[in-house]
C-alpha cells in the first residue's frame, strides 16, 4: 500500500483504499487482534484511524466517485470509526448517509445486499441511531 510504505496523507492518494476487504479499514481491525509488535501496530492503527475520521469529517467525498456498500465503500469506514470511538454519530456523518439514502429513490434497481449493496449502509445508518453494534458484525472481524 503506496500510503503506508511512504507515510503519506492517505487525503493525498487517490490509490490508497479504505475498505474492510482490501484496505485500511481491515487492516485496522486486524492489528487490534496482535499480540507482537505491540507499539508499532498500536501507533499505525492510530495513524490510519485518524487519516480515516479526517475523511468523513472533511466531507470531501463526492456521491458519485465511491461506493457505498459496508464491504468496500462508506458505510464500513462509517461503521468502523464509529465503533472505535473516534467517531460519534454528527450531523456531519448523518448529512453523508443521507445523501445516499436519498439517491436510492432517484436511481432505480438498486442493490440492496449486505455487504456489496444499499442494505450495509441501511444498517450502519440503523446502528448509529440507535448507538447499538448490530448482530453479525463479528463476521467483520470485529470482538
Amino acid at each position: 500500500m503506496a500510503c503506508l510504505d511512504k507515510k503519506m496523507d492517505i487525503m493525498e492518494s487517490d490509490s490508497c483504499d479504505f475498505s474492510w476487504c482490501y484496505g485500511l479499514v481491515g487492516i485496522s481491525i486486524y492489528m487490534k487482534d496482535l499480540e507482537e509488535a505491540k507499539d508499532l501496530l498500536k501507533e499505525m492503527q492510530h495513524y490510519m484511524t485518524n487519516s480515516l475520521a479526517k475523511l468523513i469529517t472533511m466531507d470531501f467525498l463526492p456521491i458519485n466517485n465511491h461506493q457505498v456498500c459496508l464491504c468496500h465503500g462508506i458505510a464500513g469506514l462509517i461503521y468502523y470509526l464509529w465503533r472505535e470511538g473516534c467517531l460519534e454519530c454528527s450531523h456531519n456523518i448523518l448529512r453523508i448517509l443521507n445523501r445516499y439514502y436519498e439517491r436510492l429513490f432517484i436511481e432505480p434497481n438498486q442493490d440492496f445486499r449486505i455487504l456489496e449493496g444499499y442494505g450495509g449502509m441501511l444498517l450502519v445508518m440503523l446502528a448509529l441511531h440507535m448507538n447499538k453494534q448490530f448482530k453479525g458484525d463479528i463476521l467483520l472481524g470485529y470482538s
